[in-house]
């Protein structure tokens, strides 16, 4: 009996230079490939750290979306078609309000199984509206 290999999508801002996509590189230098197939989702831009990803097998898709603070209707669109398209099993959305935000409603409207925010940082007056937000999409 062959076993399904599981498909995760890491939801993030940008793969720039900084502690998220250096973490999400750390997990796929360890990650079992023959149990997971990851692909990696960029809601603005790539940045300069896809070129590792992808050097380690991870696609590495931009979306060019949230460039400003009003929501994306395009961008969550094109989770939701990507996630559907790939047929992702766990989606990861990391730290950042929209990555958190645009990934828990697309992965909602797809029929994603799991769904997993990480939070890297809770300090500050901006981040108690932003965690309680976090925390509603938790429910779902």
């Amino acid at each position: 009996m062959l076993k399904k290999t599981i498909n995760i999508a890491y939801v993030l801002l940008d793969f720039k230079l900084s502690g998220v996509p250096e973490h999400i590189l750390a997990l796929l230098k360890k990650m079992d490939r023959e149990k997971y197939h990851p692909c990696i989702f960029a809601i603005r831009e790539r940045g300069e750290l896809a070129e590792e990803a992808e050097a380690l097998g991870c696609e590495v898709l931009v979306l060019n979306g949230a460039k400003s603070k009003r929501f994306d209707f395009v961008a969550l669109f094109k989770l939701w078609k990507l996630f559907r398209k790939r047929k992702i099993d766990i989606v990861h959305a990391q730290n950042h309000y929209y990555a958190s935000r645009y990934s828990h409603i697309a992965a909602l409207f797809a029929g994603v199984p799991v769904i997993i925010t990480s939070v890297h940082d809770t300090i500050g007056k901006k981040r108690l509206k932003k965690n309680l937000i976090n925390k509603i999409f938790s429910l779902f």
